[in-house]
């Protein structure tokens, strides 16, 4: 598990390191800058010829740059340095400055950037909070139209090859560390070199294409006291210590009943992906109920799977009988309900919607078209009364919210489109804030929030997990359905709604990894995802 921190904890993690424990701000920025001198080395390889300029600015993060240029200098490097006036200069900035003068370093007046093969980019550090203006929205610019790729051969660890290499000093200058949005224009980066913890702003959307390789070093930084600890990522080793452990001696209703609603007369295959992958992740026994039109095809699809059919009118869609003791009876079956993948919005899937939400005390998972339905007919998550008013950033009316937020039953996984409907928020208002966005909702809606994109934020209303794994061959349909099988077979073999939503998120994305190395982003299918979640657990548990 590793951190993420905001701007703000950052700054206090700066503080707490200088002020209270008494570290020099200049040895944690020597530190920094060998951090820097050091990725550039490895990548020009010792080609002391090659031009190098510093772009700082005159806050610390400008007086890291300057110390890059000693380092590489005094290795013998040709460097120049340029200093944009775009602010008073911080006491560090004084120092670093002094020490270039001294040995003789230029400072220029106007760069040609072009000339140069290697770009520091130490304008503005973390603590940017307005958008970029002036000189310096223009030497930004400048910077990006000079290079010849963004993303140069240099991430690949190749040689030089004619293309220039733009390195950022903590992170690129333009992107907000809080909440990843581009403040205007930012500096299009190969390698960003960060220092003690990652930032939000390096993993979320638009600012994590602009942050190129991301090099995390440790400069010796102490976590405060009080330092946040609620938003985080997963490292593949955290699989191994997440999954439930399988017990020798226990069977298959040891590990969980795991019931998946979904599928319709006319969407069948989301029916088959969900209860395959929550068999996959380890479900000891999986049942579907489904239209009857998809019973062959959830049976040859996945053999293991208990199937229960109902069937519809054509007309209207609602049941041809009274299939309600049939549902009930499959609900008080299980440990946990999926709803929604391929369901429709038919009067049959409303009726299916509104009788999982009046079961109480079981965990339950809405997904897709289950979301849509919440959201058009205004059902409660977890409860019978269907005439609650959920106004986009309120809970009013909300019998089921609680201020415990341990205590949840309720997973829902929108993608951006479908939070917009349960919200009410515009698209954009979301893609800029989704961390604020599914904790907000998780807070006033007492569930656990899966906000599918491609960083998928889960949040219970105070911890954030931000996923860092998957790629853009995950970008097709039956996706998501494969995503709400996992998390329903993680919870029915007992872990958290959270625990496993998160968890499940990660192992989604790691499996479809594995997918693209073995059948390309392009050829990747929804079933491939699946079929790739064994390998991720035996990797992860060392089978």
């Amino acid at each position: 598990m590793r951190y993420v921190l905001d701007a703000a904890s950052m700054k206090n993690v700066d503080s707490y390191s200088i002020n209270t424990l008494g570290i020099p701000s200049v040895v944690l920025m020597e530190r920094a800058a060998l951090s820097v001198t050091e990725a550039i080395e490895s990548k020009v390889k010792g080609n002391i010829h090659t031009d190098i300029i510093c772009v700082c600015g005159r806050g610390n993060n400008g007086a890291d740059g300057l110390a890059v240029a000693r380092q590489l200098y005094l290795k013998g490097y040709n460097v120049d340095v340029y200093i944009i006036n775009s602010h008073a200069s911080t006491k560090e900035f004084d120092i670093q400055l002094n020490i270039i003068k001294n040995l003789g370093i230029e400072c220029i007046n106007s760069p040609d950037f072009s000339k140069y093969g290697v770009i520091v980019d130490a304008l503005f550090g973390n603590g940017l909070s307005r958008e970029l203006a002036g000189e310096a929205r223009i030497v930004v610019d400048t910077i990006n139209k000079c290079s010849t790729s963004v993303r140069s051969q240099y991430t690949q660890n190749s040689d030089n090859n004619g293309n220039r290499l733009v390195v950022a000093v903590d992170i690129p200058s333009g992107i907000s560390a809080s909440t990843g949005v581009v403040m205007g224009s930012a500096v299009n980066a190969d390698i960003t070199v960060t220092f003690g913890f990652e930032k939000i702003g390096h993993i979320l959307y638009p600012a994590a294409s602009y942050c190129g390789k991301i090099i995390r070093k440790d400069i010796g930084f102490a976590q405060y006291p009080d330092m946040t600890r609620d938003i985080f990522t997963y490292d593949y080793s955290d699989i191994s210590d997440m999954l439930p452990l399988r017990k020798p001696d226990g069977n298959k209703g040891t590990f969980g009943k795991a019931l998946v609603i979904a599928g319709s007369r006319l969407y069948g295959g989301a029916a088959v992906l969900s209860s395959r992958a929550a068999a996959r992740i380890g479900a000891g026994l999986v049942r579907t109920l489904t239209h009857i039109s998809n019973r062959t095809a959830v049976i040859t699809g996945n053999m293991e799977c208990i199937v229960d059919t109902y069937d519809t009118d054509e007309e209207c869609g609602d049941f041809v009988k009274n299939t309600e003791t049939l549902v009930d009876k499959c609900i008080c079956w299980a440990d946990v309900v999926c709803i929604g993948p391929g369901l429709s919005m038919e009067e049959s899937a409303v009726k299916l919607v509104r009788s999982v939400s009046a079961k109480k005390n079981i965990k339950k998972l809405y997904d897709a078209d289950a979301l849509n339905i919440i959201a058009q007919y205004k059902i409660e998550l977890d409860g019978s009364n269907d005439d609650v008013d959920y106004e986009a950033g309120g809970n009013s009316g909300n019998a089921s919210y609680k201020d415990d937020m341990s205590d949840k039953n309720v997973v829902v996984t929108p993608h951006i489109g479908e939070m917009s409907r349960l919200t009410g928020l515009d698209i954009a208002v979301i893609k800029n804030n989704p961390i604020d966005t599914a904790r907000t909702y998780s807070r006033e809606h007492n569930c656990v929030c899966v906000l599918k994109d491609a960083r998928t934020i889960v949040s219970d209303g105070e911890r954030v997990y931000i996923n860092m794994s998957g790629n853009d061959g995950m970008a097709t349909g039956g996706s998501g359905d494969v995503l709400s099988g996992i998390i329903t077979g993680l919870m029915a073999q007992g872990l958290t709604t959270f625990e496993a939503s998160a968890l499940g998120v990660y192992i989604h994305g790691c499996a479809g990894d594995e997918a693209a190395l073995s059948n390309g982003k392009y050829s990747m299918v929804a079933g491939d995802i699946i079929d790739n979640i064994k390998n991720v657990l035996i990797k992860a548990r060392g089978e």
